[in-house]
């Protein structure tokens, strides 16, 4: 048996191969954009109210496991688990920060997805649910131009909003409110938009920065 290791584009379909093997003649291959795709986790818990996160921070390679700084964040997916004991609805809007004031205190924000969770007193209960926002074989660009976002477009916004200041630490993969991560511009945020009940919410985001 053979194994041979090999690169190549397909410049007719776009697809660039960065890795694939020949094993008793058959091609396994994988999407360039598949290779270098990180993670990150963060599970907010017994939630009651609406609150701010930082899913990833783009300036702090430190935490985040990438190590562009001067790129722009490219999500593949969001898993998002849902659990709650009580009646309660959660929903969680996703976005990019796109400008701040010099003083960081207002920021733009601008959301490109929103997911619901609900549970109901009525028959069956239905208190663990998963949600996944799948934008492969592509990804949900977050670029920055000129203070929108290059890679989507919205009517959904949030400008001068102090939802995300900069001179505040939020919860983020890193920490709670006291330990997190202070948003900026380019970074994922979500956003718990409306909390009706205790639910906990644990959403795992697999991305690059390019």
């Amino acid at each position: 048996m053979t194994i041979t290791l090999f690169v190549f584009s397909l410049a007719v379909t776009g697809i660039s191969v960065v890795e694939a093997r020949v094993n008793n003649n058959d091609i396994v291959q994988a999407p360039a954009q598949l290779q270098d795709n990180v993670s990150s986790i963060i599970a907010i818990n017994a939630t009651t109210t609406a609150s701010s996160v930082v899913l990833v921070d783009l300036s702090d390679t430190t935490n985040f496991k990438h190590f562009n700084t001067s790129g722009a964040i490219e999500v593949s997916q969001i898993r998002i688990n849902w659990s709650s004991d009580v009646v309660a609805t959660t929903t969680l809007k996703f976005g990019v920060i796109a400008s701040t004031t010099s003083a960081g205190n207002l920021v733009d924000v601008y959301w490109f997805d929103t997911v619901s969770f609900s549970t109901y007193a009525a028959a069956p209960f239905n208190g663990r649910q998963e949600k996944v926002l799948n934008y492969q074989p592509s990804a949900m660009k977050l670029g920055i131009t000129s203070a929108l976002p290059n890679g989507f477009l919205t009517g959904d916004s949030n400008t001068s909003s102090n939802l995300f200041a900069t001179t505040s630490t939020i919860s983020s993969p890193v920490g709670n409110q006291t330990s997190g991560s202070k948003p900026g511009v380019g970074d994922l945020v979500m956003r718990i938009y409306d909390q009706k009940g205790t639910a906990t919410t644990s959403v795992q985001t697999i991305y690059r920065v390019k």
